[in-house]
């Protein structure tokens, strides 16, 4: 089966690219949250579309990325089944995750 992904090194096309980003203290969640959505703007200037991903508990999380962020990216938390997931994710060039599933999800899919 061939690779989804497109054979170039940079930049990822528009759906090379999927994070979800968790914090359990409510002071790091908030930071990280303006990050990931600093972190959606410059890599939207490279022509690289984020995917958010998460189950419904992180619904807020991923509506306050998206009001933070200028390139709007795509909300898909708490939209996605485990099966839709694994598509998304082998579609992608990058997954950041500091959810250890959805990375082996990643690892069994070859997407770093």
């Amino acid at each position: 089966m061939s690779d989804p992904r497109p054979a170039t090194a940079s930049p990822p096309d528009a759906s090379g690219f999927i994070a979800k980003w968790s914090s359990a203290a409510p002071s790091e969640r908030a930071n990280s949250q303006l990050f990931l959505a600093e972190l959606c703007d410059l890599l939207s200037k490279n022509n690289v579309r984020v995917v958010l991903t998460g189950d419904r508990s992180s619904e807020a999380i991923g509506e306050s990325i998206e009001r933070l962020a200028k390139s709007k990216p795509i909300n898909a938390i708490g939209k996605t089944s485990v099966g839709e997931l694994v598509a998304l994710v082998r579609r992608c060039n990058v997954f950041l995750t500091s959810d250890s599933a959805p990375m082996h999800i990643a690892s069994a899919v070859g997407t770093p």
